[in-house]
């Protein structure tokens, strides 16, 4: 693998860029546990809401999933909420993450993501194969809810400056 000229750090974002969602089938999970409203909050552009202040830090975990019960008649259990949450997630692809592997002999490899706690832990788990965790891949993680701020070039990537200016090379989701 040929390095890119002036290129020495790769700044990778986690949802649609490395793990795979199927935001159909979130919903579908919410709808079989009475949460019919949820999809007018969960789309693949949260940029409002209670999902957004969720994945920027503004609330907790508990609070979140109160948010959710407040879309049901039901009395929903922590472990209900947190499995249809975690049913965006589909997985990420082997060959992706042996590509990571193959990046960061030669590049500094950044995670840069809106993320909730939530779906960290699922995305995490996802890491941990052969021996390996989500340290192996990355040297650095940025975490939007961690952070308290929401990943946007703006808000992170400039006012934070990760990297030297034009030295990166970000792969973000782009949705149509």
């Amino acid at each position: 693998m040929n390095k890119i000229k002036n290129i020495s750090t790769l700044i990778f974002d986690l949802g649609g860029v490395l793990v795979d969602l199927d935001w159909n089938r979130c919903v579908s999970e919410f709808e079989k546990i009475g949460v019919t409203e949820v999809s007018k909050h969960l789309s693949t552009t949260i940029d409002t809401g209670f999902i957004l202040d969720y994945e920027c830090g503004k609330i907790s975990t508990e609070e979140f999933r109160d948010n959710i019960r407040s879309f049901s008649n039901q009395k929903l259990s922590d472990k209900q909420i947190d499995s249809a949450w975690a049913s965006l997630l589909i997985g990420i692809p082997q060959a992706k993450l042996d590509l990571l592997l193959e990046l960061k002999k030669i590049y500094r490899v950044i995670m840069l993501s809106n993320i909730n706690d939530l779906a960290f832990k699922s995305c995490n788990k996802m890491f941990n194969n052969n021996g390996k965790n989500i340290y192996d891949y990355f040297d650095k993680l940025y975490l939007s809810y961690e952070m308290k701020m929401c990943n946007t070039a703006k808000d992170i990537g400039i006012n934070t400056r990760l990297v030297e200016p034009f030295s990166e090379l970000h792969f973000e989701e782009f949705i149509q």
